[in-house]
């Protein structure tokens, strides 16, 4: 007890993120020393009070002994709870105070702080996250190795120096891309989740393999990947599955199908999900971002104008993730494609192998989306 709190964390070392929490993150302060005034020779000094002190945690009750009362005050991260989490804290900390203090001898299992009302979606949540546990282990079950691209370089002590390669696929190849998608009604995500599923199982001479897969319908800068990846929200495990006579259009319409039972079983986290498996952190080592920008025309009210397959933008640093490597593809008039890696993982050559392979791949599922799969090439050099 006598051990400077701020000392302890340091000498622990407990790391604070969004995905782990401290060693605790909740602080109840209790004020009960009288205001009274100061004197010193000519000199008075008094308690000045501050309308809004920082929160030090997450969540802090200051509880302070008034004239008229105690006087309680709660404190917390927006970043961490919504409004209506601290209405709901509140009440039933005022329901169970109003409680014990007309029966002091009541027993713990006697206290009700949770209402009939709050009950009903309690248990519904914690049912939904039973039937999620059982989803994800069925759909995981079996694939017992990483997917990884290829990397050229050896990480020095974890250590993160981020850079950047966007490039566009052209309107061109946009409109086929989104032709095909409509024409096997898939959408746009599906099709691109299914050629990057397909290129990371040419790399690890594999037909199962998976990756993180994020959905956005806003615009989004590709400097707020680290943010937002860091926070795994709404990020999902994809598992591309097939076998040696697969038809790339139906590869497709299996993924479809599959990632509507997956957003129906997204009230587990990916941590959560991670740890439900043999795999652990070792299940996702990179992120496919899909940024759904729908205030862009539609690619058939765009002139068909000659433009090559693909360009190339210039290279920019972005925020470390918690990742080497993450794909952002963003619809529009001309899809785009930004490349966010780890120098320290990634040459820049493998990097720009990647971005020609997945461009390959793109232009062959389009010409002939029922193309099997095993004739689909990107071993061109």
């Amino acid at each position: 007890q006598d051990y400077p709190f701020e000392e302890l964390v340091e000498k622990l070392n407990v790391k604070r993120d969004m995905s782990r929490n401290p060693l605790f993150d909740t602080m109840f302060v209790l004020q009960n020393t009288e205001e009274s005034e100061l004197r010193l020779a000519d000199i008075s000094f008094r308690p000045y009070g501050m309308e809004q002190t920082p929160a030090k945690f997450d969540l802090m009750l200051e509880a302070s002994e008034k004239k008229e009362g105690i006087q309680f005050v709660l404190e917390y991260a927006t970043s961490l709870y919504e409004r209506e989490t601290i209405e709901q804290i509140t009440r039933h900390f005022v329901r169970l105070a109003g409680v014990i203090a007309v029966n002091p001898d009541t027993t713990l299992g006697e206290l009700e702080w949770v209402t009939t009302k709050e009950t009903v979606p309690v248990l519904k949540i914690h049912q939904d996250r039973q039937k999620a546990s059982r989803y994800w282990r069925a759909y995981l079950e079996g694939n017992t190795e990483p997917s990884h691209l290829p990397q050229t370089k050896m990480l020095s002590n974890e250590k993160y120096q981020p850079e950047q390669l966007d490039f566009d696929l052209g309107v061109s190849l946009t409109i086929q891309i989104q032709q095909s998608a409509k024409r096997h009604q898939v959408t746009l995500n599906t099709l691109i989740q299914s050629v990057w599923g397909i290129l990371l199982q040419k790399y690890n001479g594999t037909d199962d393999v998976v990756f993180g897969s994020m959905d956005s319908e806003r615009t989004m800068d590709a400097s707020q990947v680290g943010q937002i990846i860091d926070k795994h929200i709404k990020t999902v495990p994809v598992r591309i599955n097939s076998h040696e006579e697969s038809l790339f259009s139906d590869l497709m319409k299996q993924i479809e199908k599959q990632s509507r039972s997956i957003h129906a079983h997204a009230t587990y986290s990916l941590d959560e999900i991670q740890e439900l498996l043999e795999l652990k952190e070792d299940l996702v080592n990179h992120i496919l971002i899909f940024v759904n920008d729908s205030g862009e025309e539609q690619a058939e009210q765009v002139n068909d104008v000659a433009e090559a397959s693909f360009s190339r933008n210039s290279v920019e640093s972005v925020e470390p993730t918690s990742y080497d490597f993450n794909l952002v593809v963003q619809s529009g008039k001309a899809i785009h494609m930004s490349f966010n890696y780890n120098t320290l993982a990634f040459e820049r050559e493998s990097i720009e192998q990647i971005q020609r392979h997945l461009v390959q791949l793109l232009e062959q599922v389009t010409a002939n989306p029922n193309i099997p799969v095993r004739e689909l090439d990107v071993l061109t050099e």
